[in-house]
Formats: C-alpha cells, sequence, structure tokens
C-alpha cells in the first residue's frame, strides 16, 4: 500500500468553522457562508494564519487518523477560533470595500468612474 500525507489542521477547522456558523442562527454570516466561494475564502484565511499539522499513514488509516487528530489542545482550538472569527470579519471587508467601490462607480458620470 501507499502511503499519504494527511492534513491533520483542515478537520478541525471545518469543525470550528461549521460550528461558530451554526450558532449564529438567522445572521447574515450564516447565510453568506453558504456560498462555497466564501467560504474556501474564509478556510483559506484561517489555514494560512493557523500552524499546520500533518501526518503520514496508509489510505486506510486515514479516517482513523484524522478523527484522532480533531482532539486539539485547548489553546489552539482558542487561537482556531480567534483567527475564524477575523476571517469572518475580513471576508466581509473584502465584500463591503467591492461592493462599496462597484456602488460608487455606478453612481458616478463614466469620466469620473474611468478616473477612480
Amino acid at each position: 500500500m501507499s502511503k499519504t500525507i494527511v492534513n491533520l489542521t483542515m478537520p478541525v477547522i471545518i469543525e470550528e468553522i461549521e460550528n461558530i456558523l451554526d450558532s449564529y442562527e438567522h445572521h447574515p454570516y450564516k447565510e453568506a457562508f453558504k456560498i462555497p466561494d466564501l467560504y474556501q475564502e474564509l478556510v483559506a484565511y484561517v489555514l494560512s494564519r493557523v500552524r499546520s499539522r500533518y501526518a503520514v499513514a496508509e489510505e486506510s488509516e486515514r479516517a482513523q487518523i484524522t478523527s484522532r487528530a480533531r482532539l486539539v489542545p485547548l489553546e489552539e482550538k482558542l487561537h482556531i477560533e480567534s483567527v475564524i472569527y477575523d476571517g469572518i470579519q475580513h471576508v466581509f471587508d473584502i465584500i463591503w470595500k467591492t461592493d462599496q467601490h462597484i456602488s460608487i462607480k455606478r453612481n458616478q458620470p463614466l469620466t469620473a468612474a474611468v478616473r477612480a
């Protein structure tokens, strides 16, 4: 059997993102992150800011190793949660700035929009 590299951090991040989004009930954040592109932006934001852990395992052992990896120290879990909240804000800041920029251009005369 061949061995493969397993990202042990990704399942923890996904689980924490889901827990946080579920806590929002009917909040726009929960609805917004149902959009796959926004969800991927959030995951990428978090992955780039937390320490990732990897293991080498047989394909048949992958699920077992991944489930054990979810047992992370409290300090690390709190850090991941903090980065997720920052990531949610970051993604919405990008959306707001992009939307504001587009709205401004739509409301300006063509010559003013070209200069912007």
